[in-house]
């Protein structure tokens, strides 16, 4: 008689099937004894795939003979060639180590309803689909590869009380599939995303953002605290400290808001040589570039004419308008035209060094450079004039 001594392997035990739990043997006294086949899953390469054969063919014949039971079965590392149109029921949970990996073929497709476990790799690969409605706490990206389909429809467990209550994300990013730029408030960005009581849309989105009653739309708000949100436009918001407040509005309001007080910011001001005043129509006698202004913004202009020699008896004008530039401006004066703010005079007889002036608070009712004029008109037959210009950009304090 000979006897060999070596290790065991898988063939040598009693695995579980996923169908009895249990089984007997004899004994060396010639009785029987009840026992637990080996294991908490179902190796179905071991069980019905001979050890070797990692093809649909095995997934068919462990779950026709698994059945309605509610089983986990357990895929070994290494390929799984999947050939054929394959349904895995939703008592079947599907065990997938790294390095085991499905691979379905084109046109083919494996359908999943029961649970998948595996970690953070790839376990589904080819050029076919993935579909089914799986149960998952969450879908992880890295499980399909670049070259598979997924299809599958999840339903997702919910945490006690059924919802999400807390949730820590590494990346600091919110990001569904088709998402564009994004938002970031506080270093959290939102691309794609809505909060189903407010939604937060993109700085260029047309419907704006709505926090807390305030509409802030296609604006910016830097360095400052909003402490209002009066929406009917019958009072101001109150700007408790700020640099710059751009075209804010109320939710409901067609009237701009205003800060609680101005002061002068940046100042220009110019002047010219003796111009000739022999014109009945309006002539510009002098311009000042005061670059760039912001709609919204209010700017203090204010210009004098001295009469450096007299003129004929005559109604003379002055008026400051806008020369050039791409921005433009509204105004808030009481002699104010479509041409810009102006003033009048009646001179009845020649007087030299006589002024004519005017001032007023201009607003930017578009954005862009801005470069002002003064121009004059006379009815009289002569005289020159010297004129001055001077312009303060308001700003909120």
């Amino acid at each position: 008689m000979s006897s060999f001594k070596d290790y065991i392997g898988a063939k040598d035990l009693r695995l579980w099937d996923g169908i009895a739990r249990t089984f007997s043997r004899l004994t060396s006294t010639g009785g029987s004894l009840t026992q637990n086949k080996i294991g908490s899953v179902v190796d179905i390469l071991e069980v019905y795939g001979s050890g070797n054969v990692y093809t649909d063919a095995t997934l068919s014949t462990a779950i026709a003979s698994i059945g309605s039971r509610a089983v986990t079965i357990l895929f070994q590392p290494g390929t799984w060639t999947i050939t054929l149109d394959v349904t895995i029921p939703s008592n079947i949970s599907i065990l997938c180590p790294q390095g085991a990996v499905l691979s379905v073929s084109t046109g083919k497709t494996l359908t999943i309803s029961g649970t998948i476990i595996a970690g953070s790799y790839a376990i589904f690969d080819g050029a076919g689909s993935i579909g089914g409605s799986p149960i998952l706490d969450f879908k992880n990206a890295y499980w399909f590869s670049a070259t598979v389909t997924d299809s599958t429809t999840p339903t997702y467990k919910a945490q006690a009380g059924g919802a999400i209550t807390a949730v820590s994300v590494a990346t600091d990013t919110i990001n569904e599939k088709t998402a564009a730029a994004g938002v970031t408030i506080d270093g959290v960005k939102l691309k794609d995303f809505e909060v189903t009581t407010n939604v937060i849309n993109e700085r260029t989105a047309a419907a704006g953002v709505t926090i807390d009653g305030v509409l802030l739309k296609d604006s910016a708000v830097r360095g400052t605290t909003l402490e209002s949100t009066q929406a009917t436009g019958t009072a101001p918001f109150i700007v408790a400290s700020t640099t710059e407040v751009a075209n804010l509005r109320a939710a409901t309001s067609t009237t701009a808001t205003t800060a609680t007080s101005l002061s002068f910011g940046t100042e220009y001001s110019g002047n010219n040589t003796a111009q000739s005043l022999t014109s009945a129509t309006w002539i510009s006698v002098m311009t000042l570039d005061i670059g760039s202004v912001t709609i919204g913004d209010r700017i203090f202009v204010a210009a004098n004419v001295l009469h450096t020699s007299g003129n004929a008896a005559g109604v003379n004008g002055l008026r400051i308008a806008k020369s050039s530039g791409t921005g433009d401006f509204t105004c808030y004066h009481n002699t104010a035209s479509a041409n810009g703010i102006g003033n009048t005079f009646y001179q009845g007889a020649s007087v030299a060094n006589s002024y004519i002036s005017v001032d007023g608070i201009i607003k930017a009712s578009s954005s862009g450079t801005l470069v002002l004029k003064v121009e004059v008109v006379t009815t009289g037959t002569g005289g020159t004039c010297t004129p001055q210009l001077y312009v303060a950009k308001l700003k909120a304090t």
